[in-house]
């Protein structure tokens, strides 16, 4: 009896689905607990407020993890990720004193922000060690922390809701046990490969800092990218708007939550792909993985028109049938925005890091433009076609990219 459970606790690819599905799940079974237990408009001040602690969370990850990830040779020590991790954390509390300052926001957001900032710290945190285990090649144990460290809280925040009524109650029973789990499903299972790592100096620190920096303006840009929508109805529209439209892009995160699962066990194979210069492998394997996300995204389009509505519906407690054309539009910008992250994670293994930087910069601008006049003109579903244009954009961006480093290594 013993083989098959130590087999299922060292299967890597189920531990990653099973992680990466918690965590892609975690903020839409919280916003329909809020949305249930306290309606429309607190989902909407719940949804910003997340917003905002996604955009903190930014600051705090710094562009390391995904960069300690897919440093398979070890070119910085793991002393040098940690101290880069302390940096970072620290900054985004700094960050979270300045944006309850400056950002203006009534008291009710400013609260939940702080509180899911505090939650998200404990994400920064714990992903120092799921990166570490992942450089070691235990995908089981990073799939295993992800997941544990995500559904406790989530049970957490669903007991207190359920048993006090009260939405502040247990936003701080949610941060504190996102702390509490850093160390029991972050540092303990992690503790054995951490001394496997040479020591650090301060030159090399400084030199991983900078070589992350420009991967950190370019996740704060994507991640404005993304959220602009909700930032510009924050703005321009109302609480009850913010609420439906965090509800309807859900489906848009599953596509890339799904899209998730088959991407990171392939980032060796694209790396070593990619260091043997092996091109024709390569655009193969990108050419697969963009039939794959096609084929999920028509079939949930299809899906989504019929019965996007009525679940959707179901699920968050709302009526939701005039969204119809919204949530099924939803899902075509979902598919686009899933391969995007697929053409970001090359792109860092590239080490493109400037290249990327200069797509969102433009993505961002462009985003401004439409983004704006369509939502004051067409609401909810001009907010989504703005989405949709945002991440074509990227798509050529990357597409433009990752063709000329391949001209540019064939020159070499």
């Amino acid at each position: 009896m013993r083989k098959p459970c130590k087999a299922l606790l060292r299967n890597g690819p189920l531990w990653n689905m099973l992680g990466s599905l918690m965590y892609g799940v975690n903020s839409f079974v919280l916003l329909m607990l809020v949305s249930r237990q306290a309606g429309v408009e607190a989902a909407g001040i719940f949804g910003i407020a997340f917003t905002n602690a996604q955009m903190l969370w930014i600051i705090g990850i710094f562009g390391a993890s995904h960069y300690q990830l897919t440093d398979l040779h070890e070119a910085y020590p793991y002393a040098a990720y940690r101290w880069l991790k302390v940096f970072s954390s620290a900054l985004m509390a700094v960050a979270t004193l300045a944006l309850g300052l400056i950002m203006p926001m009534d008291p009710a957001k400013a609260q939940t922000t702080v509180l899911l900032s505090v939650y998200m710290l404990s994400h920064v945190v714990s992903e120092l060690y799921q990166s570490r285990m992942f450089q070691m090649n235990r995908l089981d144990l990073a799939g295993q922390s992800q997941f544990f460290r995500t559904l406790i809280p989530l049970l957490c925040f669903a007991a207190l809701q359920y048993l006090g009524q009260s939405l502040q109650v247990a936003t701080i029973g949610l941060a504190a046990s996102g702390l509490i789990c850093v160390w029991l499903f972050g540092y303990l299972p992690c503790r054995p490969y951490l001394g496997q790592s040479r020591t650090t100096n301060t030159a090399e620190c400084k030199s991983l800092l900078l070589a992350c920096l420009p991967l950190f303006i370019s996740l704060l840009l994507m991640n404005l990218v993304i959220q602009l929508p909700k930032y510009v109805i924050d703005r321009l529209g109302s609480n009850e708007m913010q609420g439906i439209f965090n509800m309807i892009f859900m489906p848009a995160q599953v596509i890339n939550m799904i899209a998730g699962f088959i991407y990171r066990p392939l980032i060796h194979r694209i790396s070593e792909m990619l260091d043997q210069r092996d091109w024709q492998g390569f655009f193969r394997l990108l050419r697969s993985q963009a039939l794959l996300v096609i084929g999920i995204t028509a079939v949930g389009s299809l899906c989504a028109w019929f019965l996007g509505a009525t679940v959707l519906g179901a699920f968050y407690g709302v009526q939701l049938q005039t969204q119809q054309v919204a949530i099924t539009l939803v899902i075509v910008g979902g598919g686009i925005f899933a391969f995007d992250q697929l053409m970001y994670y090359v792109a860092v293994i590239m080490r493109c890091q400037r290249q990327i930087l200069i797509n969102y910069i433009v993505a961002l601008t462009v985003g401004l433009l439409v983004c704006i006049p369509l939502v004051r003109a067409s609401g909810i579903i001009g907010a989504v076609i703005a989405f949709m244009v945002i991440h074509t954009g990227l798509f050529i961006g990357y597409v433009i990219l990752i063709l000329n480093k391949r001209k540019e290594r064939k020159h070499a």
